[in-house]
């Protein structure tokens, strides 16, 4: 049976009232434990360990290797734009074979909303062209990420004139595939950033240290959970003794006769 509390569920089985709950906002954050199978797991562990990334340095932050590039990163010209889209077929191709006989994290997250929400999930496309999801996320050992939001229509990353901009919600999900089980806490605090306090903070990179607010929800994911919250709401990791790899995306939810578009 799920555990209920007044800010998170969490559940064995990933059910259609649970994605509801965490879209109309009746809870912070979401948690299915064991998401992610057994034997599969392990043979993506093994392979990631092991992977090439590339290191992203966040003024407010902390370091992040990183397999696959993020939308963010291609606000800055119609270069780092066309980037992305060249990174995100590569990108696609090198998970499903790292992932290989197994698909991939974000394939089975994506196969499980799309016969979750009414108007099924597909992965995000911008003109045409397809997004990366799931991207790989390896902090390093000791390092956390402060207090931050990953989506706000009043910030720098807020209206870019693409149909996210009509997205009615945006949420955040991380499938675990690399815990030490002690640190790497998730906590998320039910507020959204007024316009100023948004830009103030992604102004100055990736969250801020200097932000002290106490959170509604602390939550240690396990290996081989799916966690899932409100991109726009203050949230933040705490640091860890390990490793922290997972599969990090975005949910972008329009009305329920619509599909759900998943990026990174």
């Amino acid at each position: 049976m799920p555990q209920h509390s007044s800010k998170i569920q969490e559940s064995l089985l990933f059910t259609p009232d649970l994605l509801r709950c965490l879209i109309y906002e009746n809870v912070l954050s979401i948690v299915v434990n064991q998401f992610l199978p057994t034997e599969s797991l392990a043979h993506i562990q093994s392979r990631l360990l092991n992977a090439k990334s590339s290191e992203k340095d966040y003024n407010g932050g902390a370091p992040i290797n990183r397999i696959g590039r993020p939308w963010f990163t291609s606000k800055d010209g119609a270069d780092q734009e066309k980037d992305y889209f060249d990174q995100s077929k590569v990108f696609h191709e090198y998970m499903e074979d790292i992932c290989q006989p197994y698909q991939t994290p974000i394939d089975r997250v994506i196969r499980c909303l799309d016969h979750l929400w009414p108007g099924g999930a597909k992965i995000g496309k911008i003109e045409g062209q397809t997004m990366c999801a799931g991207l790989i996320r390896d902090i390093t050992k000791g390092k956390s990420l402060p207090w931050h939001v990953d989506a706000n229509r009043f910030g720098p990353d807020g209206k870019r004139g693409t149909n996210l901009d009509r997205a009615n919600a945006i949420l955040f999900g991380n499938v675990y595939i690399v815990t030490d089980g002690v640190g790497g806490r998730l906590q998320c605090r039910d507020q959204r950033p007024n316009p100023l306090a948004y830009q103030k903070v992604n102004n100055l990179g990736y969250g801020s240290n200097d932000i002290s607010m106490e959170p509604d929800v602390d939550h240690l994911p396990l290996v081989g959970s799916l966690v899932m919250g409100h991109a726009d709401k203050w949230h933040r990791v705490l640091a860890s003794q390990g490793r922290r790899i997972t599969s990090s995306f975005f949910v972008a939810v329009y009305d329920e006769s619509k599909p759900l578009e998943i990026y990174s």
